[in-house]
């Protein structure tokens, strides 16, 4: 039998900077229901098709994804084109937080024709045991032409390619008060000790530099994970996705220098007075979707902050024009690369109007523009331009996929839920009480691997 992962409910895709991430965070109720139920409105799971006028042909397929309502209507919008073209009509069933348990019902798997993977470590667990079939060699050289170069490998699993992004995601880095900086003779930095020693100039002038809130209800903590992993990368060397890839394995452990170092730079941030707003236990309380509010008080409270895409619906009528996206600057001798991931397509079985399907996905050079002209998604498409984005994220996110080498996936995501969505949490939660010393919070963080056997190599990723 198949090894099971645990559940994360809504947590799978808790970072997807550029999707409807207010409710994904939140989570999403299980309807603990089977597939062929029905199930309530709102994020819970629930089945609908993209169109209504390929129903008299009788060819149906049925895609399985972690959706909310909102996000399974704009993936409904991609399918329109391939339901008009082939009169297969698609159905898309959103099962929200119960997404994992789905997947690993025999009865569920003998339904569904295509399933979304949120998380690229399930689609390999599920690809290792013959669950998800390949797809077809002749499509694998298109499907990773069309797609950015750095999310052309992220669908193979042991040299095999498995699943087609649909949907993509990219670290937003940091969003600062541009004209702040301007105001004041601050240029945002190019490397990280530059970095440093603008923040410290800022606290010394009187302001706080930065903004942190980690409230998230059972997923608090998360939003630090973030800080840590950003500085990882920023310090990875000249091949820092080997390095994060090596961290999701646990071959790099939290007391490993890197690691440490991130986790002791998060805590200055958070211990100790003048460096964020707010500070000490208060980050905890104060919701992530929340967190920007000081950015833009007057005067500012902050002046800079964790950038997330779902924040900016609450943003001023004015945010674009006193904001800038940026990236972490990188520590001497680390390359660039991109923190982020897809949202995977994988087929079930090898039926011939499923893997129609899957050659539409693989080729479509501009697939996923539809969404895209709607908002609250990027796609892995090349071929959608930055002029079909209405948002500046979402545009940023483009400029970011030009200039991409590799890809490092979210660590903690990546990792055992034991101790990517638990001991991290805790022990990076601890250390909102100025008192707890790093040594103790580096110990919770790893009483999470305890048990826990070695993981494989990422999708994508090269084996150890």
């Amino acid at each position: 039998m198949m090894a099971r992962p645990v559940s994360r409910g809504s947590i799978v895709s808790r970072r997807r900077a550029l999707s409807s991430k207010a409710s994904r965070v939140a989570g999403v109720a299980a309807c603990g229901v089977m597939l062929m139920s029905g199930c309530s409105s709102g994020d819970d799971a629930s089945t609908t098709s993209s169109t209504q006028t390929t129903a008299a042909t009788g060819r149906e397929l049925l895609i399985l994804t972690a959706y909310p309502d909102a996000d399974a209507k704009g993936f409904e919008s991609t399918l329109k084109r391939f339901e008009d073209a082939t009169g297969i009509r698609v159905r898309v069933r959103g099962a929200g937080g119960n997404f994992v348990d789905q997947l690993y019902d025999p009865a569920v798997q003998s339904q569904v024709d295509v399933a979304v993977f949120p998380q690229p470590g399930v689609m390999a667990t599920m690809a290792r045991a013959g669950t998800v079939k390949p797809i077809p060699a002749n499509l694998v050289d298109e499907a990773e032409d069309s797609v950015w170069p750095a999310l052309a490998k992220v669908g193979e699993v042991d040299g095999v390619d498995y699943a087609i992004p649909v949907r993509a995601w990219v670290s937003l880095g940091v969003v600062y008060r541009s004209d702040v900086f301007a105001a004041n003779g601050w240029t945002y930095p190019t490397t990280w000790d530059g970095f440093e020693q603008l923040t410290a100039k800022i606290k010394a002038s009187g302001t706080t530099p930065w903004c942190i809130g980690a409230g998230a209800g059972g997923a608090t903590g998360w939003a630090l994970t973030t800080l840590v992993e950003e500085y990882v990368n920023a310090h990875g060397g000249p091949s820092p996705a080997e390095v994060t890839n090596a961290w999701i394995a646990h071959r790099l452990t939290a007391n490993d220098p890197v690691v440490k170092d991130a986790i002791a730079w998060v805590a200055k941030l958070m211990q100790q007075p003048g460096w964020s707003t707010p500070t000490g236990q208060k980050i905890l309380s104060t919701p992530v979707e929340k967190s920007h509010d000081p950015l833009f008080a007057d005067p500012p409270g902050c002046v800079i902050a964790p950038a997330y895409n779902f924040i900016a619906g609450g943003y001023p009528k004015n945010w674009e024009s006193i904001t800038e996206f940026a990236q972490f600057p990188l520590a001497a001798g680390s390359s660039r690369a991109v923190r982020g991931g897809p949202d995977l397509a994988a087929a079930f079985n090898d039926k011939p109007d499923t893997q129609k399907l899957i050659e539409f996905l693989a080729t479509t050079d501009d697939y996923g523009i539809e969404w895209a002209r709607a908002g609250g998604y990027f796609s892995p498409k090349r071929g959608v331009g930055v002029s079909t984005y209405p948002g500046r994220g979402e545009r940023f996110s483009v400029t970011v996929m030009e200039t991409a080498g590799a890809l490092v996936p979210d660590a903690t995501d990546s990792m055992p839920a034991a101790v990517g969505s638990a001991s991290y949490w805790k022990g990076l939660s601890s250390l909102a009480n100025p008192k707890t010393p790093l040594k103790k919070a580096i110990a919770t963080i790893e009483s999470g691997w305890v048990g826990v056997p070695a993981t494989q190599s990422p999708p994508g990723s090269s084996a150890p």
